[in-house]
Parts: C-alpha cells; structure tokens; sequence
C-alpha cells in the first residue's frame, strides 16, 4: 500500500485514507485509519499528516466555556484528563486519535486535527495557510498546550 501511496503523491494528489473492520481468528479488529495514516506518514518520511474531524478541533474541557487548543505538545498529552476515551466507541474517538497523532508529531512530521467538515479549512490546513483546529507539536518543540 505504501507504493501506491507514494505514487499518488509524486502525481500530486493527496491520500485520504479511510479504516474499517477486519475479520480475524478470533472475531473481528477495528482498522484504524489513524494508525494506517500513521504508518504511512512514517514510511513516506511526510513533512506533514491531516486528521480531519467534524469538530473544530481538539477542547479543553477544563474551562467553563470549552476552549479550543491551538496546540497541544505530545509531552502534555498524559496530563489532560478532559480527553477520555469514548464509551462504546469501538475507534477510542479522540483520545486514541491523538495517541496515533503523537507517534507523527514525535516523529518530527507536522501534525494536525483538522476541523474537515469545510473542504477550504482542510486546504488551508495542508497549505499551511491559518485553519480551524489543533496542531500537535513533537516534545522536542518548546510549547505546551495553548488554548485560543
């Protein structure tokens, strides 16, 4: 798959890629589209990987008003407890979204949620124009979590 992928980008598409379930000896596995993104990001070496959510981006629900986080650093990600897995989703929602994420971000490659419900806000986002969600900054970055 990933010579596939990469031969798409040296044509200047961009992938999107999607997961599902998978059959195996024992029942059946979720396919998780953010690992396969993950793995291929790693592979390819990409300078840049897109998780688009339909929200406007990852929240601080610690605040009275929910905030969006700017940015979040891979080295705060233990230490927000308003980002709890998702009961009875078998995909873990957005915490096992960030936990994929944070394996790109650590890696070096620009990270981001994207809010991909407006196909311009994803463009921005990929063209690394201001868009609308979070950056995921590896741990060698000096930030930490910056709420808007």
């Amino acid at each position: 798959m990933i010579h596939q992928l990469e031969l798409l980008i040296m044509r200047g598409h961009t992938p999107v890629v999607g997961g599902g379930f998978i059959v195996t000896d024992t029942g059946y596995e979720v396919l998780s589209s953010d690992d396969i993104v993950v793995d291929a990001a790693l592979a390819l070496r990409a300078s840049d990987v897109a998780f688009a959510i339909n929200a406007p981006g990852v929240y601080d629900d610690t605040t009275p008003d929910h905030q969006i986080y700017e940015s979040i650093n891979v080295a705060d990600l233990a230490r927000l407890n308003g980002i709890p897995d998702m009961a009875g989703d078998c995909t873990g929602g957005i915490a096992a979204k960030l936990r994929a994420a944070a394996r790109a971000a650590s890696a070096g490659i620009r990270t981001l949620i994207v809010d991909g419900r407006s196909s311009r806000n994803l463009g921005d986002a990929l063209t690394g124009r201001p868009f609308q969600g979070t950056e995921l900054l590896g741990s060698a970055k000096d930030a930490s979590c910056a709420a808007l």
